[in-house]
């Protein structure tokens, strides 16, 4: 699949997110993952295996979560 866009909401860390953007999102494409509370450790966790562009928008239904916005996808 060559998606312009894929999202994902409560299905699996994201590195695992990461990797199955990868088999599924053309290279322009963009990514956007609804994290929760923990999403700053699960970025930290992921840069160890994958290089990408994130931007973390501020949940408007969770104070500590985010949407992360992600580009640029290269396992490392």
């Amino acid at each position: 699949m060559e998606a312009d866009i894929i999202s994902a909401r409560a299905l699996a860390s994201l590195s695992e997110l990461l990797g199955y953007a990868e088999q599924h999102l053309k290279t322009s494409g963009t990514a956007l993952f609804l994290k929760g509370e923990n999403w700053e450790k699960e970025h930290e966790e992921a840069q160890k295996a994958w290089s990408y562009r994130c931007e973390a928008i501020k949940s408007k239904t969770h104070p500590a979560a985010a949407i992360l916005k992600v580009e640029d996808i290269v396992r490392v």
